[in-house]
């Protein structure tokens, strides 16, 4: 995926470059119309998503435009499981409310009934395929927590990954079964192939094999009772998972917390970065750490 910023302040917003080569694509076989409308679905998906965030803290601060819709970064903290749940399922009940919408209001009397009918069938689509357990649709983000919940980070990401692989293969196998040249196998193959090749990134893996690292080193200091250390300094507006990727293999970690003005903020250990981000996520900044140490209700 290859985007392009195009608006950096109030709100950060990319576009992938593969979209406009995707809408020409659709335009040449006489289907530019229909991926509009799904296209404009999709948006309103990540809608739902972003209004269902906001109540529980979170900010809109970077908005992705790509081939299959809009991807929202939302900064901020979700502290009950029960509302990323919420959060996750906010997207495919759009869909849902917009197909009922369409399909028991007088729309059909201003639009021709051909199109009114693909929005409808379309939303129920996206709702159904954004349920299945892909990385990183809804229903792989929601199967995602309930493995983590249930075997620990390490496996449950590990296991979700290997279903989206299986998941999508068989998805676009039938997709090229039934033959490209209809519409509705097109947008199938070309969404299965998109998504296999953000399963094919493997940052992913060796992310979380640097904190598999990070966690072996702590029995290694138990064991020995010295280790050598390496001081951090960090901005309170940094990502956690972005002070582990600079983390070393054989330094124990000391990060000190700074203000824009370069005022020390606060100090922790690099067992407080990491016991906050396998509870609480990869979307927790520094500056919020403070708070989610002793929070006892966070997922």
């Amino acid at each position: 995926m290859c985007f392009v910023r195009v608006l950096k302040k109030p709100l950060e917003i990319n576009i992938d470059l593969v979209l406009p080569i995707l809408m020409l694509i659709f335009y040449c076989n006489d289907y530019l119309i229909k991926y509009v409308l799904i296209f404009v679905s999709m948006i309103l998906h990540e809608f739902a998503h972003i209004l269902i965030a906001i109540p529980g803290g979170g900010k809109p601060i970077r908005i992705n435009i790509s081939a299959i819709g809009l991807n929202a970064q939302v900064e901020g903290i979700y502290i009950k499981p029960f509302h990323k749940f919420l959060v996750n399922l906010g997207g495919p009940f759009m869909n849902i409310f917009l197909a009922l919408v369409c399909y028991i209001s007088g729309v059909r009397r201003f639009f021709p009934e051909n199109y009114i009918n693909f929005f409808i069938y379309s939303n129920i689509a996206l709702a159904i395929f954004n349920m299945l357990p892909i990385m990183p649709l809804d229903g792989g983000r929601i199967t995602r927590d309930i493995f983590i919940a249930e075997l620990g980070f390490f496996k449950g990401n590990r296991y979700i990954k290997g279903i989206s692989f299986a998941v999508l293969v068989t998805i676009l196998s039938l997709g090229l079964l039934f033959g490209i040249g209809y519409g509705g196998s097109l947008v199938i193959v070309l969404a299965s192939g998109y998504l296999l090749y953000f399963q094919k990134d493997d940052r992913v893996g060796e992310w979380l094999m640097n904190i598999k690292n990070l966690l072996c080193k702590r029995r290694k200091l138990l064991k020995k009772g010295i280790y050598p250390v390496r001081g951090l300094v960090v901005l309170e507006n940094i990502y956690l998972k972005d002070i582990i990727k600079n983390m070393d293999f054989d330094k124990f970690h000391i990060i000190y917390m700074v203000d824009k003005s370069l005022r020390l903020g606060g100090v922790y250990t690099e067992q407080d970065i990491l016991d906050v981000f396998l509870k609480s996520g990869d979307n927790i900044k520094l500056d919020e750490l403070e708070k989610l140490k002793g929070d006892k209700t966070i997922c």
